[in-house]
């Protein structure tokens, strides 16, 4: 029974089988010729896509480096407590824009204990901007108009920002417990953001080592 349904098989195949392929074969040439047909017709659509790849690729390759090392923590010292800020964006730009555009004299480095450290850190009527790690002085200083004179040296882990545009900015490092500060060299306009209503309070005392904030 089966050797009589091989037979048969084979004499069908021996019949159309050379046909469906010839017919397949057809197909699939009429098909690419018809892809290249219309590529070739529509060069608009080819040289689009390739400008978006080339537009994403220079997009990444003139990426400027302040935007890999942005500040992603807005913390507010009120004189009780510091206020974490959950919609930081808003807030980091709106004082940038000002902040950046002060009138500084170049920092000065000073060097502090643990204790007075972070007391400095959590002084009242201050905005303090964190980095996700730490950056060098020099990428800090070209968000400024005002040379700063912070260098490739300098380690700087958060800026803090007077609300009332008087006094010092202060450039924080961490690990050493320094802070490089940076008088206000003229009448500035003091800062009024609207922070919103989703503040968490943080605590950033302890050990250096042991807070991310």
């Amino acid at each position: 029974m089966i050797r009589k349904e091989w037979l048969r098989f084979k004499v069908f195949f021996h019949r159309f089988g050379l046909g469906f392929v010839v017919t397949a074969l057809i197909i699939i040439s009429i098909i690419l010729s018809l892809s290249l047909w219309y590529n070739v017709s529509n060069p608009g659509r080819v040289d689009s896509l390739q400008d978006k790849q080339d537009s994403a690729k220079t997009l990444v390759g003139n990426k400027p480096i302040q935007a890999l090392y942005d500040t992603d923590k807005v913390i507010l010292n009120t004189k009780d407590d510091q206020k974490l800020i959950v919609n930081y964006r808003g807030s980091t730009n709106e004082i940038s824009e000002k902040v950046y555009a002060w009138p500084l004299y170049e920092a000065r480095r000073k060097v502090y204990s643990e204790k007075d450290y972070l007391k400095k850190l959590k002084q009242p009527n201050y905005v303090m901007l964190a980095y996700p790690d730490v950056v060098t002085g020099d990428i800090v200083d070209r968000d400024f108009e005002s040379k700063t004179g912070l260098t490739s040296k300098a380690h700087i882990n958060r800026i803090l920002i007077p609300l009332n545009a008087k006094g010092e900015i202060l450039f924080a490092d961490d690990k050493r417990h320094q802070i490089y500060e940076s008088q206000i060299a003229a009448d500035v306009k003091p800062i009024k953001v609207n922070w919103g209503n989703n503040k968490i309070n943080v605590n950033l005392f302890g050990k250096i080592s042991n807070f991310k904030c």
